[in-house]
């Protein structure tokens, strides 16, 4: 690949955070990975690629749009990444990739804050319970999967305060995104909790035993108990119980139940 002069970004860059490169390896690995990546991954293929080897850098930038771009420049043992805010979506993809090749001996510390920055926007209002997880659900694809049951059951609840239902939903989407990337240092109830929500779970054996069937539904086929959940309140139009199940295949939630409570051994509504 011929090495081409970088000319100055006009447009803002935000600094992201410092990768320790592996012992061995060279900015010219880093051109020619980056190369690589654009000739054959999906996701890159819009992406143009120049380097200037002398200063140890590298832009992408977007053939489509001119504000979307993103930096690497190698300084001793580190890469140094920043990108414009049009650019900011590839740049996860870009240091996993980086990893996954050797090139990076960790990528955790840049993940963590992009796992932070990814889930952690303020829900917007929303006009019902339906519509709170209609917008997770378009959101979070790939670490929630909303069950049909979970959009007829929102569809008939009144709970009055769909911002907590957004927000209950991207703290689950948060702790699967988590355990994806990263893989999860505490246990999901306690990240749970940090964001400041009720979580238990699962229901008791007696619950399970006697109402099972208001707690299974088919998933690819194959039955699924939505035993664990997020609470709040208890009556009338301040309550509201989620129910979902983890599927250890994909490290996603199912979510299953999003009202009123489900029955339990001593209460069968």
């Amino acid at each position: 690949m011929d090495s081409q002069q970088i000319s100055p970004n006009p447009f803002p860059l935000h600094p992201m955070v410092s990768l320790q490169l592996t012992p061995s390896a060279t900015s010219q690995d880093l051109i020619n990975t980056t190369q690589a990546l654009v000739n054959t991954d999906p996701l890159f293929s819009g992406w143009n690629l120049s380097s200037n080897l002398p200063k140890d850098s590298l832009t992408l930038r977007n053939q489509l749009n001119p504000r979307a771009s993103c930096t690497a420049k190698v300084r001793g043992l580190h890469i140094e990444l920043a990108a414009s805010p049009a650019g900011s979506p590839i740049l996860m993809p870009f240091v996993s990739f980086l990893h996954e090749v050797g090139l990076t001996n960790s990528a955790n510390e840049y993940l963590a804050v992009q796992l932070d920055a990814s889930t952690g926007g303020q829900p917007e209002h929303f006009e019902s319970n339906l519509a709170s997880v209609q917008a997770a659900a378009a959101s979070f694809p790939g670490l929630l999967v909303i069950h049909d049951n979970a959009l007829k059951v929102a569809a008939s609840s009144d709970f009055e305060d769909p911002k907590f239902t957004y927000a209950a939903l991207m703290a689950l989407a948060d702790v699967a995104l988590r355990e994806q990337k990263l893989g999860l240092k505490v246990t999901r109830q306690s990240r749970l909790a940090d964001k400041g929500f009720s979580y238990v779970a699962g229901s008791s054996n007696c619950t399970l035993n006697k109402h099972r069937k208001d707690y299974t539904l088919l998933h690819e086929g194959k039955p699924v108990v939505i035993a664990g959940h997020i609470s709040k309140g208890v009556k009338a139009r301040r309550l509201l119980r989620i129910y979902f199940a983890w599927l250890p295949e994909s490290k996603s939630y199912l979510i299953g139940h999003v009202g009123a409570h489900l029955p339990t051994e001593t209460n069968s509504h």
